[in-house]
């Protein structure tokens, strides 16, 4: 670990202490509100417990039964992407010291697994060395196919940047996994598979709201579906409180450079 990355370290530790965990409720997600629309935290069923989670740029809620993030949240503005495509990307994945050894993920569960350790919140969307560093805690992350990581899902993730930069106003993102049956994968019998992955916007000045799904898997297929769409069939609602006409269609979301 470099030195910038220790300093780093030793703040986020601290910053992390003041950040409480297993809750699902807003206010226990005081340190980071910021970073949901409304300060609302999305709206999911979470079997077993959950560890509300807050980094200086992005809030996680991480599932002990499933060793992920249920989501990384972000509230991304221009002068943080700015400051984003600046900076040197560089980075190490490491453990989340706030959970506790028996249900967190390690770098061990990834070893020789197959996949990459696939961002939540993207590195790549972080202004400054000690926010790119705490995007790279294996609680922001989980088992991606290496293809659609490094392909389909990086042009979602530019898409979306697409937005932030392109009308000058601030975007909320949500990013998650969908697990299929419950025999689903697991690293090592601990770190589960997702089948899907989700990605939901909401920029409020362009009037653009929705979600893109893609499969887990190698190839440049996915879909985009409305707010009340994806709730409807997942179980999710990444802005409880977004309703009307923005809840129902999603047309609008910027398409992808990649062909379907």
């Amino acid at each position: 670990m470099s030195v910038k990355h220790w300093l780093c370290a030793i703040g986020a530790l601290a910053l992390f202490a003041g950040c409480p965990a297993r809750a699902l409720a807003a206010t226990l997600f005081a340190g980071c509100l910021d970073e949901f629309w409304a300060g609302q935290p999305p709206v999911l069923a979470v079997e077993g417990n959950a560890d509300a989670l807050c980094s200086s740029h992005f809030a996680s809620l991480y599932s002990e039964q499933t060793e992920t993030p249920l989501y990384s949240a972000e509230h991304l503005t221009p002068d943080q992407i700015h400051a984003a495509i600046r900076l040197h990307r560089d980075g190490e994945f490491h453990e989340d010291q706030r959970l506790s050894p028996d249900v967190a993920s390690t770098l061990e569960d990834y070893r020789h697994s197959g996949y990459d350790r696939g961002h939540m919140a993207p590195s790549g969307d972080m202004p400054d060395v000690c926010a790119q560093w705490e995007s790279f805690v294996l609680s922001n992350v989980l088992p991606q196919n290496a293809n659609d990581n490094r392909y389909l899902w990086a042009d979602i993730e530019f898409a979306v940047l697409g937005l932030v930069l392109g009308d000058g106003d601030s975007v909320y993102s949500v990013t998650g996994p969908i697990f299929g049956p419950s025999d689903t994968s697991a690293l090592h019998d601990r770190v589960h598979v997702p089948e899907l992955l989700f990605k939901a916007v909401y920029d409020e000045r362009a009037g653009i709201a929705g979600v893109y799904v893609a499969p887990n898997a190698p190839g440049y297929r996915y879909w985009s579906m409305s707010l009340e769409q994806f709730a409807a069939r997942y179980g999710i609602r990444p802005f409880p409180d977004l309703e009307g006409a923005l809840a129902t269609m999603a047309g609008k979301l910027p398409e992808t450079s990649v062909a379907q």
